[in-house]
């Protein structure tokens, strides 16, 4: 109880599920394994934060009249993301298919890429582009979290609800 208080409950299953108590082995808990997992899933909402400030930035601006990706020339940036979450939904559901709970892996590496990469090439974007360039990626990482938090809701319910919730009511 205390270690749920302290960090959450999505941290500790993140944890458990890949430790080696998952595969029917004694384990001791690693509290460093813990803060690593704990750190990789408050950076998650980095990216959750940068699209609220973002969104709410536009919304001053201009109006949002249509909220659809195909209407927008996507970039090579924006198509490299799409697909990189399309994949580690792939990777998830390959691991999870074959009892391989070995996650927190995967998941680290497509939420480095999301804020290393993605957020920090899209940031001039969303600050000077045109009209066009900064709905489409609003859209795009909108479209990207949504799609982060469906593949993680059984593994991190709490987290993904929250993140899910957050960008539907924007």
């Amino acid at each position: 109880v205390e270690l749920v208080e302290k960090y959450s409950a999505d941290t500790i299953r993140l944890y458990l599920i890949n430790s080696a108590a998952s595969r029917g082995c004694e384990t001791k808990f690693n509290m460093t394994d813990i803060e690593n997992i704990n750190k990789k899933i408050i950076q998650f909402l980095e990216p959750l934060k940068f699209l609220i400030i973002s969104t709410e930035l536009f919304k001053k601006n201009y109006d949002i009249n249509e909220l659809n990706l195909e209407n927008y020339n996507l970039t090579n940036i924006d198509k490299w993301i799409l697909s990189r979450v399309d994949n580690f939904k792939k990777d998830i559901l390959y691991h999870l298919n074959n009892y391989n709970t070995q996650i927190f892996p995967i998941f680290e590496s497509l939420i480095n890429d999301l804020n290393n990469i993605y957020i920090r090439i899209i940031r001039n974007r969303i600050k000077n582009g045109n009209y066009n360039e900064r709905l489409s990626t609003i859209l795009v990482l909108a479209n990207t979290l949504i799609n982060i938090t469906i593949i993680t809701s059984s593994f991190l319910p709490f987290y993904s609800e929250y993140i899910y919730k957050a960008i539907t009511n924007l």
